[in-house]
């Protein structure tokens, strides 16, 4: 039964590893999925697809008026893209920064509940003098010889894991 709780304890203190490395990019793509262009943003798309086909087909030379016209419809609509668009990327940061938030208070408190909750018991007991100089640190606080507690598991997975995305 030791056993199988020192696994159950293993995988927990893993997938918190990953998700407090990975936080930003699972943030980024649940906004991505959230923030979709809005209708009227659409609507504007294709309003300037169209009138730039129109603009296409008008001589300049024959019909400059017309042309004159068009260009500036055209660039009254890009006006009103690209105010919609910036709308939207300061609703995607603004909700960025307080997921983000969220999500670091939640797992902060799951940390200080592993760190608390499990503090003397040990994640993997390791031969004695396999670890000779640094036995005393890595097994602090459980006390076990050997013994990697869960404050050293959790810093050196978190920092594994960090180093390992960063290399792209």
């Amino acid at each position: 039964m030791e056993n199988l709780e020192n696994i159950s304890l293993v995988v927990k203190l893993i997938i918190f590893s990953f998700c407090s490395a990975f936080l930003p990019a699972i943030v980024n793509w649940v906004i991505d999925l959230k923030q979709s262009k809005s209708s009227r943003e659409k609507e504007l798309i294709s309003e300037l697809r169209t009138l730039k086909t129109d603009l296409a087909g008008i001589s300049m030379m024959d019909e400059f008026a017309k042309h004159a016209k068009l260009q500036r419809k055209i660039i009254k609509t890009q006006e009103e893209l690209k105010t919609a668009a910036n709308a939207r990327s300061l609703n995607a940061t603004k909700n960025k920064a307080i997921y983000t938030q969220i999500v670091n208070a939640v797992l902060g408190i799951y940390l200080i509940y592993l760190v608390w909750n499990f503090k003397f018991d040990p994640v993997l007991i390791i031969p004695e003098g396999w670890l000779y100089p640094l036995e005393g640190i890595l097994s602090w606080p459980t006390g076990q010889p050997g013994a990697i507690s869960v404050a050293v598991w959790l810093t050196l997975s978190r920092t594994s894991i960090r180093v390992l995305s960063s290399l792209k």
